[in-house]
């Protein structure tokens, strides 16, 4: 819930630890996540294997994928990327798409779409099962 002082203590924290964070090395940042794409390193692998570079919290690293997400234009040349699967990686990009950032945009939403129904059906699955366990 924003403007709770939870919240706003934990946006202060991914402030404070992206601060941190020297943009040299976001060059290093999106090869690990172009590279995931056949790792299929986990959250908690990706911030070990940058740790060489920055040592990023969870939220700190969803939150820089997410803004990098949001702003194509500033990050030209990095992400898009997606979370599927558990893990994230980079999306391929047509240098021959007419609009690339509309394209990104559309690929962006159909990644979300499918993980929220993929957590949807978990969850199905998840009734399903304790409801066969109660019969």
């Amino acid at each position: 819930m924003p403007f709770t002082p939870e919240y706003n203590e934990r946006m202060n924290a991914i402030y404070e630890n992206i601060e941190k964070f020297n943009q040299k090395d976001i060059s290093k940042f999106n090869q690990i996540l172009r590279e995931n794409k056949h790792y299929k390193l986990n959250d908690e692998q990706l911030i070990e294997k940058m740790s060489e570079f920055h040592t990023f919290t969870h939220d700190s690293l969803e939150y820089l994928i997410g803004v990098m997400n949001r702003n194509p234009q500033t990050f030209n040349g990095y992400g898009p990327y997606t979370k599927m699967d558990g893990y994230w990686k980079g999306l391929n990009i047509s240098p021959h798409n007419n609009s690339p950032v509309e394209f990104q945009k559309k690929i962006l939403e159909y990644t979300r779409q499918i993980e929220e129904q993929r957590q949807y059906i978990e969850k199905l699955e998840s009734e399903i099962q304790q409801l066969t366990k109660n019969q």
